[in-house]
């Protein structure tokens, strides 16, 4: 059994929020299962903030990352889609459920970054593998998902 496996079920049985391993690892697991209601429901409001940000500015590049997990749009599909829409459509893709089946990852040690929790998880997809970082925060009281990085943010002497 894993270490995320061990984690999730300790956080589970304990009847508190899961850790950022385990929270990572249940939204893994909700997108893998088509549980797109599960999987919106582990992303941070920074998460939709975000994206609402780049719907508004940048829609093209949001269209080449959702490309990259599978899913192909155009600026003028994405162009009348909210946060939540376009969240939805990426993490609904049957594509991307598809690829994570040939993903592994293995969650390294988090570390703080100010109130946020910094996660570096390895994978590796079709002989290519690399590490990301995935940011976590805290909202009342649960770890949720905020942001993903290809390489760790720099920020106040954290690289």
């Amino acid at each position: 059994m894993s270490l995320t496996s061990l984690l999730l079920i300790s956080s589970l049985a304990a009847g508190s929020p899961p850790d950022p391993v385990g929270v990572l690892a249940e939204f893994i697991t909700a997108v893998s299962a088509a549980d797109t209601s599960a999987a919106m429901g582990m992303l941070a409001e920074d998460a939709f903030d975000k994206i609402d940000s780049l719907l508004a500015n940048d829609p093209v590049f949001l269209c080449n990352l959702a490309q990259g997990f599978g899913v192909q749009l155009t600026p003028e599909q994405v162009g009348g889609m909210g946060a939540g829409d376009f969240l939805r459509t990426v993490l609904s893709a049957p594509a991307l459920s598809g690829m994570l089946m040939f993903v592994r990852y293995a969650p390294g040690e988090p570390f703080a970054s100010g109130d946020d929790i910094l996660l570096p998880v390895a994978y590796s997809f079709m002989g290519m593998s690399d590490t990301m970082t995935v940011r976590m925060t805290c909202q009342d009281g649960t770890w949720l998902i905020a942001d993903y990085y290809g390489h760790p943010p720099v920020r106040a002497g954290i690289r």
